[in-house]
């Protein structure tokens, strides 16, 4: 398991947290709703005495340090998680996470969307590379899966660029490493988007880039960990992490395709596999 529900006594100091929490990630976005579009902000508190507030962020935790974290939206007809689940508009909970783990808020209405994201790191949860996996008779069936729409993306926002299902249509279990990407769309990728993240329909197969993936090049690297048995499929989402100043390239959009799979199988796909469009925007 990568997280565990902490079963905490509510003491002052926690019910203290909780409250502050909840007041500043409801009351950050409900202040910069005006324009239409849908907001999203989250506060994380820490046992060891991080914290976290905003739209973006990150905290490391040692072995049994429990976390709070706190959403709150504003605009949004619908919020969803990571998994693409709907949630409550705000909220908390209260984890200790056992491995490396991201928290993730989409606000969503007819405007567009926002996003707020927390990555948490757990020290010596790293998995070591294996050898590479010896060649598999898995044949991976690759589409993508029309469920995600672009609009218009701020900075520090993390994207969904592409959705893709993959099925085992073969007689070996076949291991993903990853998915190769490019831009076709205004921006310089380089000098928008600081890393690519993976994840499956399960919280499971987590990956993450380098930073800047894209360099000087139009292409990338998203990496996954990933292993399919025969007849078994796998919904993938591909996530894009914006850098921090997007004045340069206000109205430039996003046009990222999945262009290749990494496996040890063989792949069936008509590749490019459109992905979404985002236009940058303040």
């Amino acid at each position: 398991m990568h997280t565990k529900i902490q079963v905490l006594s509510y003491t002052p100091l926690v019910v203290l947290l909780i409250g502050a929490g909840l007041l500043f990630a409801s009351f950050v976005p409900f202040v910069a709703s005006a324009a239409g579009e849908p907001n999203c902000s989250l506060a994380a508190f820490a046992s060891n005495g991080q914290s976290v507030f905003g739209t973006n962020g990150s905290i490391s935790l040692g072995e049994n340090d429990w976390l709070i974290v706190a959403w709150g939206t504003a605009g949004a007809t619908t919020v969803r998680d990571l998994n693409n689940n709907q949630i409550n508009t705000t909220g908390f909970v209260i984890v200790t996470p056992e491995s490396n783990i991201n928290y993730e808020y989409r606000a969503i209405n007819a405007m567009g969307s926002a996003t707020c994201s927390l990555s948490v790191t757990v020290p010596g949860s790293t998995v070591e590379e294996d050898e590479t996996p010896a060649e598999s008779d898995g044949i991976l069936a690759v589409t993508t899966v029309p469920l995600l729409w672009g609009g218009n993306a701020k900075a520090n926002a993390s994207i969904p660029i592409s959705y893709l299902q993959l099925k085992n249509t073969g007689t070996e279990t076949a291991h993903v490493s990853g998915f190769r990407v490019t831009q076709n769309g205004s921006a310089t990728a380089g000098n928008v988007i600081t890393r690519l993240t993976t994840v499956d329909d399960k919280g499971g197969s987590r990956g993450a880039s380098e930073t800047d993936p894209f360099g000087s090049d139009d292409s990338a690297f998203a990496p996954t960990d990933a292993s399919i048995a025969p007849g078994s499929l796998k919904l993938f989402t591909i996530k894009a992490e914006l850098d921090s100043t997007l004045m340069p390239h206000l109205f430039q959009n996003l046009k990222i395709d999945v262009i290749g799979v990494e496996t040890n199988g063989s792949v069936q796909a008509s590749f490019p596999l459109r992905g979404t469009t985002w236009t940058l925007t303040l």
